[in-house]
């Protein structure tokens, strides 16, 4: 009976098992795929942020309702 070795890699995100080839960098597509679109939503927030807080004359930072934003 001949044993056939596997060598499998973890995902060190979400710790499931992959073969060698499936992993890049140590994280595997799925998980990876899932961290670009949360940086997407963030890099996305800050962008809305930074049109619509503005600093008043006083110091305060107020939130500005999209259509009244210049």
């Amino acid at each position: 009976m001949t044993m056939v070795q596997r060598d499998y890699a973890v995902c060190s995100r979400c710790g499931f098992n992959y073969d060698a080839g499936e992993l890049r960098g140590g994280i595997c597509d799925d998980c990876r795929e899932a961290a670009e679109k949360e940086e997407a939503g963030v890099a996305g927030w800050e962008k809305t942020a930074a049109r619509c807080i503005k600093e008043q004359a006083d110091g305060q930072m107020a939130l500005m309702p999209a259509g009244m934003v210049r």
